[in-house]
């Protein structure tokens, strides 16, 4: 289960930083929200700056994001997932929470993996984000990005909210937000 949903989260986070609206095989994906949780700016850890690019050219898509850490994460770090699939009009009467506080340890471990769905994100950081985290700003640049990652999961129109709380040997140290919309794209007739 742990693995199942960083590829949820990394699935998300690919179309997010894909752009604010990308195409996926007759589905746009719209970026409503991503930052700091809401009252929780204060955490040593803050993802900020967050800048979609794409090439018209090329069609390639990429992505920088910063994350500023105030103290040392240790290799205890975990993450908290809480995932909410909403029907696509947002309502927030239609949501339901699909995944409820569930907690991944040894993240560090997944952070440094090869060959896995995240791991180009973890290697577009300019200072390598890994166990234990100094304290310092950290940035990824220029990260390639595909939104074929949704080819993974069964998604359909809806809206998703997510929640990843961070935590050092049991103390929060990040809490980040995301809100995408996931729609039928209509193509025009001539």
């Amino acid at each position: 289960m742990a693995r199942e949903l960083l590829l949820l989260f990394t699935v998300l986070c690919s179309v997010l930083f894909a752009e604010t609206a990308v195409d996926i095989r007759k589905k746009k994906v719209v970026i409503h929200n991503l930052g700091q949780c809401k009252g929780q700016q204060s955490l040593p850890m803050v993802w900020y700056d967050f800048v979609p690019k794409h090439d018209e050219k090329t069609g390639e898509t990429t992505a920088s994001i910063k994350v500023k850490n105030k103290n040392v994460v240790s290799k205890d770090l975990s993450i908290m997932f809480n995932f909410w699939k909403c029907d696509a009009s947002g309502n927030p009467d239609s949501c339901e929470q699909v995944v409820k506080d569930y907690l991944v340890n040894d993240i560090c471990t997944y952070m440094v993996a090869k060959n896995e769905l995240w791991s180009p994100f973890m290697e577009s950081f300019t200072t390598p984000l890994v166990c234990p985290i100094k304290p310092g700003l950290y940035e990824a640049k220029d990260m390639k990005i595909s939104p074929d990652f949704l080819n993974y999961i069964p998604v359909g129109d809806a809206l998703w909210k997510v929640q990843l709380d961070g935590f050092d040997k049991e103390k929060k140290v990040s809490c980040v937000s995301l809100v995408i919309q996931i729609v039928p794209f209509l193509v025009k007739r001539n």
